[in-house]
């Protein structure tokens, strides 16, 4: 877990489910953590269910996000609406807030990236690689698979 601003912090599922809920506010953006909160089974569709892609309860919201190519991202066209209502979730927060995927390294850290980019603007807002070049220096183990390409299409909508 690393802390990359005042109250938002990055890394893995692992730690996720070590932190006490009373604290803390979470994000996960994991396909394999949102089937296991839901009790799916992997190989199974479950796109009918009102929580399929995203699901928000109090101090936790779930993202099922795969790490692959772009179109995973857009599913059904929602993609930049399921980007914004991530966002908008970790601003309401007033706890400290713990974003996590499985290994920390794709998803939850290019979430942060963009929080601190296109709300906090403690990082430049102009384009995803200058945005990335800063966030680099708070998060060194930042790694983005098919999501960076998602969010570079897609920059100027994300807000």
């Amino acid at each position: 877990m690393i802390k990359v601003h005042d109250k938002i912090y990055v890394g893995d599922s692992r730690i996720a489910r070590a932190l006490p809920s009373s604290n803390w506010s979470f994000v996960n953006v994991s396909s394999k953590y949102h089937y296991e909160l839901h009790g799916w089974q992997k190989g199974f569709k479950y796109a009918d269910d009102p929580c399929y892609i995203t699901c928000e309860k109090d101090n936790f919201m779930s993202v099922n996000w795969i790490d692959a190519s772009a179109q995973f991202y857009d599913w059904q066209g929602k993609g930049v609406e399921t980007f914004i209502k991530v966002l908008d979730f970790i601003e309401k927060q007033d706890k400290q807030v713990y974003i996590f995927c499985d290994k920390g390294h794709s998803r939850s850290p290019s979430v942060a990236l963009l929080y601190l980019s296109k709300r906090l603007r403690v990082i430049p807002s102009d384009s995803f690689e200058a945005a990335k070049e800063e966030f680099l220096k708070l998060y060194p183990m930042y790694e983005p698979g098919g999501i960076k390409d998602f969010i570079t299409s897609h920059w100027e909508e994300i807000v």
